[in-house]
C-alpha cells in the first residue's frame, strides 16, 4: 500500500509534469453507476503544486464523467516514478484553439498525493520496501505463475478451513 505525501505534487512530480513532454498518463474518472473509466492522456502539464491541466477530446466517456461529478485520479507510473494524485476537475475552457478537433481543458485541483513506490508489507514504517527493490527481491516469473493457475481460486478456501 502506498503513502500519501501530502496534498500538493512533490518537485519530482512538478518536474515529470512540466519537463518532461508528453509521457501518457493514466487518467481515471468515475461514471454515473460509480464505476472506474481509465484513459490514457498524454497532454498534462502541472500549473503549479496544486493544479494540473489535461487536454481531454469531446465524446469520450472521460469527459462525460468529469461534467457529470468532476471526480479524477491521476495515475504518474515511470522513470522511477509511482504516484497517484486525485483530486477534482472542471471544465476552463471547452473549446481548445491549439487542437484540431474538439477538445477541452481541464483543471484539476490537487487534494491529495500518494507515493506507490513503496510497498508497505506490514503495520510499521519499518515494513516499506522500495518498489525497485521489491523487485529485486522476488522472481516475477514465479509471481506471473502463480496468479496464471487456475486452480488457485479453488484451492483457498480448502487451505482456511483446514
Amino acid at each position: 500500500m502506498g503513502r500519501i505525501v501530502g496534498k500538493q505534487l512533490p518537485d519530482v512530480l512538478m518536474h515529470r509534469l512540466r519537463h518532461a513532454g508528453s509521457r501518457p498518463v493514466t487518467l481515471s474518472t468515475v461514471d454515473e453507476h460509480g464505476r472506474p473509466n481509465s484513459a490514457p492522456i498524454s497532454w498534462i502539464v502541472a500549473r503549479d503544486e496544486r493544479t494540473l491541466r489535461v487536454a481531454v477530446t469531446h465524446h469520450t466517456e472521460t469527459l462525460r464523467n468529469l461534467r457529470r461529478n468532476g471526480r479524477v485520479c491521476v495515475s504518474v507510473l515511470g522513470s522511477g516514478i509511482a504516484m497517484t494524485v486525485t483530486g477534482r476537475g472542471r471544465i476552463v475552457r471547452d473549446m481548445m484553439t491549439s487542437v484540431p478537433f474538439p477538445t477541452a481543458m481541464i483543471e484539476i485541483d490537487v487534494e491529495s498525493v500518494k507515493d506507490d513506490g513503496e510497498l508497505r508489507t506490514g503495520p510499521s514504517e519499518s515494513d516499506e520496501v522500495s518498489w525497485s527493490k521489491r523487485r529485486a527481491a522476488m522472481s516475477d516469473a514465479r509471481v506471473q505463475s502463480e496468479l496464471l493457475e487456475e486452480e488457485a481460486a479453488e484451492r483457498e478456501p480448502e487451505s482456511k478451513s483446514a
